[in-house]
This record gives structure tokens, sequence and C-alpha cells, in this order.
């Protein structure tokens, strides 16, 4: 794709295979609609005192209704 694409998919999968979740004591969920139609984003956080961050997303459209599909991380 281009050079700022290929930079963000490579710290981003660094991030994820070094990872270390810990315990997760909170978490806030929110689903975004990111464009016209029933196309949604799913985003779970951990928010914790001290800590917040991004666990998990996952996109949701008409053509891919995963509703009840679980986060890899949740061992379901």
């Amino acid at each position: 794709m281009g050079k700022v694409f290929d930079a963000v998919e490579h710290v981003v999968t660094f991030g994820l295979e070094h990872r270390v979740l810990g315990q997760i004591d909170a978490i806030g969920v929110d689903e975004i609609q990111y464009a016209k139609g029933h196309k949604y984003l799913t985003l779970v956080y951990q928010i914790d005192l001290g800590v917040t961050r991004l666990l998990w997303s996952e996109k949701k459209e008409p053509s891919n209704p995963s509703r009840g599909s679980s986060p890899p991380w949740a061992g379901t």
C-alpha cells in the first residue's frame, strides 16, 4: 500500500505479538457507526484505574453479522 500504512501495520503487529494483558478488573464497550448504513465498529477497552487501553475491535456489517463472537483473548 504505502509507507505510512506499512509502518502502522508493523507497529500494531509488533504490539499485539508482545502484549501482556495481566489482570483486567474493568472494561468498557462501545459500538460506533463508521459509515452510512449498518456498518459498526465494536471496541472493548480496559478502563482500570491508571490503565486505559484498547483491547479488541471488530467491524460488523450486514454482510458480516458476527454478533455473539468473542474476542480471541476471552477464552470462549
